[in-house]
């Protein structure tokens, strides 16, 4: 059986290790608000395999690189501090 991670319930500030398998229920984009043709942050729901969602925000330097790799309603291997492994 596959290894489920963590749960948010788990989540402690003095753990920056510790993994989540999530599956992102929404996410959109942020514009800069005098340029909206410039993208600021990602914004996410993402939800542990308890049910239990949290409000995601990557700033600007990773949304280049998250964002043509995660979509919604895709199961994916979160880590903390917040960076998408594994995407299915």
């Amino acid at each position: 059986m596959a290894e489920l991670g963590h749960t948010f319930e788990e989540v402690h500030l003095s753990k920056n290790d510790m993994e989540f398998n999530v599956c992102v229920i929404r996410i959109w984009e942020v514009s800069v608000k005098f340029n909206p043709n410039e993208i600021q942050s990602l914004k996410m729901v993402v939800q542990d395999h308890k049910g239990q969602r949290i409000h995601v925000g990557v700033g600007k330097g990773l949304v280049k690189k998250l964002k043509p790799r995660v979509r919604e309603f895709q199961i994916c291997k979160m880590t903390s501090p917040i960076s998408f492994q594994k995407c299915l």
